[in-house]
């Protein structure tokens, strides 16, 4: 399962925690089963901005405190965990999402 607040129409701000929680559990209640969602996140500005591409973005520090928000609602929903992402890491020297090998080196980077 994948989620991120700014591509959704219906969340209360760029930064609304329950949008993640919300799919979850639509999605668990679905196929009677926890969910592990294995991306969310949104993407990082840089200072100073607040959209790229035509969607919103959230700066680092709206990041950190919207996953920690996120993660704890979805633990709290009994969800199976959580992958975070960002695309505002991916440039044009970093390989698309789609290939099978940079996949695990960004997840790394999200980590660290």
């Amino acid at each position: 399962m994948h989620g991120y607040s700014v591509y959704s129409h219906f969340a209360r701000s760029r930064y609304d925690p329950e949008v993640v929680p919300f799919l979850a559990a639509l999605c668990g209640s679905f196929a009677h089963k926890r969910i592990l969602f294995s991306e969310f996140g949104n993407p990082t500005c840089p200072p100073g901005i607040k959209e790229m591409g035509g969607f919103a973005c959230l700066s680092e520090h709206e990041m950190v405190s919207y996953a920690q928000n996120v993660l704890d609602r979805l633990q709290r929903r009994g969800a199976l965990g959580a992958l975070r992402r960002s695309r505002g890491e991916l440039n044009q020297d970093t390989p698309a999402p789609t290939d099978p090998d940079a996949v695990p080196v960004m997840l790394a980077r999200e980590i660290a």
